[in-house]
């Protein structure tokens, strides 16, 4: 009787001492993923001497509204944008906007039965040249050409 309380006593120590290794084992991971993720990125910012990080938002826009109107709410979704990140407290190494439409479709060319429309896409960005490198030919004019033309650049894929 006496050394069946001691077993009893010694399976419930051990009983409790299993339950806590086991519930700090997702402490214990966590903190070392954790430390894993830290040390890449250092790695990453110290190699390429860029910070790895980025805050992407997208947003869409209704079109049955007038072209003034579309602007607008581009402009207060641009600065709420700004404010939130403000927020973040985080520093800003590299700023770039890139405002796209991705529904554009061509009216001026013929579809012939069982074909779809052609469509592009049509995007801006801010201070392309310093986030880009030409491959062929030469960086594009801003603004509109004197023959009332805009010039722009294209991917390879087009």
């Amino acid at each position: 009787m006496r050394n069946t309380k001691w077993m009893v006593l010694c399976l419930l120590i051990g009983f409790v001492m299993a339950s806590a290794m086991m519930s700090t084992i997702p402490i214990y991971m966590n903190a070392s993923l954790q430390r894993m993720l830290v040390k890449d990125l250092e790695s990453f910012q110290t190699e390429y001497e860029i910070y790895p990080g980025a805050y992407n938002t997208s947003y869409g826009l209704k079109m049955d509204i007038s072209g003034s109107e579309q602007q607008k709410a581009v402009e207060n979704y641009n600065n709420k944008v700004e404010a939130k990140f403000k927020e973040l407290g985080l520093p800003e190494k590299l700023d770039k906007k890139y405002i796209s439409d991705e529904y554009l479709y061509v009216r001026s060319l013929a579809v012939s039965d069982g074909n779809s429309q052609a469509r592009f896409t049509l995007g801006g960005m801010t201070d392309i040249s310093d986030h880009i490198s030409i491959k062929q030919g030469r960086m594009f004019t801003a603004g509109k050409r004197s023959d009332g033309v805009y010039e722009c650049v294209a991917t390879e894929k087009a």
